[in-house]
């Protein structure tokens, strides 16, 4: 059975047809209509920047001057790159830049092919590109997939080479990805300071074991110091000037924003992912949990990764948002750890990985069989038929044209980003998927459940 396995691991034609299937299935999944949210927002935001030529330091879409809030666009660039995107290729090009951007990570993902075993780096593949499709809304985060992978594989190079360069050639896209999603922050903050606890963790494991001084042993800490240093160049470095490096943290000291967490339960992405994981569509992710654990435990310097997926899996559970920072994280734990894996483990590693594989390569069968679930993939929205709706936002909006009505409008916060695209300043939608205003959120949601008591409370704000 072994001697089968190894020679089934040596089989390019397997490698190379599970790759074309899955990014085959991932392209054809992705090419999906454009959704009804935060997309149309960000393409208003994209538009008025290109044509003022400038930065907004207040909210272009308040409903009103008392709402008017001074303020930045933390996803400045993300926000005039989809719009850049939509003005040279229409809709169309929109929907084949979602294709680039879910298979674009992931073929960057399969180039680390000969860190581990075939069916171990294709099960790695499967989850990542459902990660990616999951989190594959058009809007400014959906550049952090490719951001998040080269970043690692940058972390990873640094660690296990020492040497400077990688530092600095991480500085760039570091600056890129600041000024397209404020995520970056988060993201690289985190993953820094627990490789940062990782080397710790190493030095003081070959100072007990193989009596190594200290002083030698944290010589590896000084590429990380430079990189830190340049993380903190990147906040500098802003367009914005003093508001840009401020403001992130001038935000956790605002009432508005810190009163997003009363809206938790009502913003599905910022709600534990309970309903995902029961899900059986999501059983991928059943079975990827116990296996990286499995792996980082059986191989070195366990406890320190251990540390890392565990930071990352709190966040995960914490807020369904952090799926992706999750899986990329636990998987980069996982190929780290098999390298120095004996060759037992690799077997039963690989023989699990190989029946995995075949589960999830069935799952992907029916998803081609089955154009219909394809079609009404979590996330996306059919907005061709929407619009056939008489309830539709265009029917709505064409209405209200049509009959001369102007201000503000009770909406769907499903809407407010297509009613900003189209039809701001005449429509100004009072629901603001942007949460911009946390009070005026808050009772927008206490009135929708309950006008009787809370429509009065709404129209005095």
């Amino acid at each position: 059975m072994q001697k089968i396995f190894s020679n089934l691991n040596r089989l390019p034609m397997i490698w190379i047809g599970a790759v074309f299937l899955l990014l085959g299935t991932l392209a054809y999944r992705a090419y999906a209509p454009v959704e009804l949210e935060d997309v149309w927002w960000h393409l208003a935001t994209g538009r008025w920047i290109l044509s003022n030529g400038q930065l907004p330091n207040f909210d272009i879409f308040a409903i009103n001057e008392e709402h008017m809030i001074s303020g930045m666009s933390p996803h400045w660039l993300g926000s005039a790159g989809l719009y850049g995107i939509y003005s040279a290729f229409d809709f169309q090009g929109l929907k084949i830049f979602r294709v680039i951007a879910v298979c674009l990570p992931v073929m960057i993902w399969i180039g680390l092919r000969k860190k581990c075993s075939v069916f171990l780096m294709l099960f790695f593949t499967f989850v990542l590109a459902e990660v990616f499709l999951v989190r594959s809304h058009l809007r400014p985060y959906i550049f952090t997939h490719t951001f998040l992978v080269i970043w690692f594989i940058g972390l990873w190079a640094l660690w296990e080479s020492g040497k400077i360069r990688w530092a600095f050639a991480l500085f760039p896209m570091m600056l890129i990805w600041r000024n397209v999603h404020i995520g970056f922050f988060v993201y690289g903050a985190l993953s820094l300071f627990l490789i940062s606890f990782l080397i710790l963790g190493k030095s003081v494991k070959d100072h007990f074991t193989r009596k190594i001084l200290f002083k030698n042993s944290f010589l590896v800490f000084k590429p990380f110091v430079i990189l830190w240093g340049l993380f903190v160049l990147t906040w500098i470095i802003t367009p914005y000037g003093w508001t840009g490096i401020m403001d992130p943290i001038r935000t956790f000291f605002d009432p508005e924003y810190m009163g997003l967490y009363k809206l938790k339960n009502i913003i599905g992405e910022t709600r534990p992912p309970i309903d995902f994981l029961l899900d059986p569509a999501s059983c991928w992710l059943w079975f990827f949990f116990p296996l990286v654990v499995w792996i980082i435990f059986s191989g070195k310097y366990r406890w320190p990764l251990m540390v890392f997926f565990a930071a990352a899996s709190i966040m995960f559970c914490y807020a369904f948002r952090a799926i992706d920072f999750f899986v990329v994280t636990g998987a980069f734990c996982a190929l780290m750890s098999f390298s120095s894996l004996d060759e037992k483990r690799r077997t039963y590693i690989n023989r699990v990985s190989f029946v995995l594989v075949l589960i999830l390569a069935l799952r992907q069968t029916a998803l081609i069989l089955n154009p219909a679930y394809v079609v009404d993939d979590k996330g996306v929205r059919r907005f061709s038929e929407l619009m056939t709706d008489p309830n539709s936002p265009d029917a709505s909006v064409e209405f209200m044209r049509l009959h001369g009505l102007t201000g503000i409008v009770f909406n769907s916060s499903m809407y407010v980003g297509y009613l900003l695209w189209y039809a701001y300043p005449e429509i100004r939608p009072l629901a603001d998927n942007r949460h911009y205003y946390m009070s005026l959120s808050e009772n927008y949601y206490l009135a929708l459940n309950d006008p009787e008591h809370y429509w009065d409370r709404l129209t005095n704000d």
